[in-house]
């Protein structure tokens, strides 16, 4: 009874373990490391309005948030990111945004942003050196195209 017990509770854990990995803006993927390397799937994301007023930008889609954070305080240990990503179909295309404050979906004090179209790499930098840390947003569906979502790799390197 004790080993079937046990298989469930695993079994159950395993399930929805996924569950307890969603991003949002509350709790966006994390990468404070030398190298940070996440593959993510833009269409288990839930369709958002991006406000980018700087840039005059207004798109609906898949969002995926993520938070660069430097491990030091105040410190020239704090080194600039260069981060990478790749869609995994030439078809996709992607948008990132690199910006340090946002209030609900909108994005202020962009330092960066890429749009590369269909296919290609999109590359952005995140600051070093300062004791903030910054959004970086990958957003789907930046033309409306038919094709709006899908899997990409972001690759994060400190520099």
């Amino acid at each position: 009874m004790r080993s079937t017990t046990l298989l469930w509770v695993m079994f159950c854990g395993l399930a929805f373990s996924g569950w307890a990995q969603a991003q949002t803006w509350k709790s966006p993927w994390v990468f404070n490391s030398a190298t940070y390397v996440s593959q993510a799937n833009s269409c288990g994301e839930s369709w958002q309005t991006l406000d980018i007023p700087e840039a005059g930008e207004h798109l609906y889609g898949p969002l995926v948030v993520y938070r660069a954070v430097h491990s030091a305080p105040v410190s020239r240990l704090n080194r600039p990111w260069a981060v990478q990503v790749l869609p995994q179909f030439s078809f996709l295309d992607f948008s990132v945004w690199v910006c340090s404050d946002h209030i609900g979906t909108a994005l202020y004090n962009c330092w960066d942003a890429s749009d590369n179209g269909p296919g290609m790499a999109n590359n952005v930098s995140v600051p070093g050196f300062y004791t903030t840390s910054w959004y970086v947003v990958v957003a789907s569906n930046v033309l409306n195209q038919s094709q709006n979502c899908g899997p990409f790799t972001l690759i994060a390197v400190e520099q």
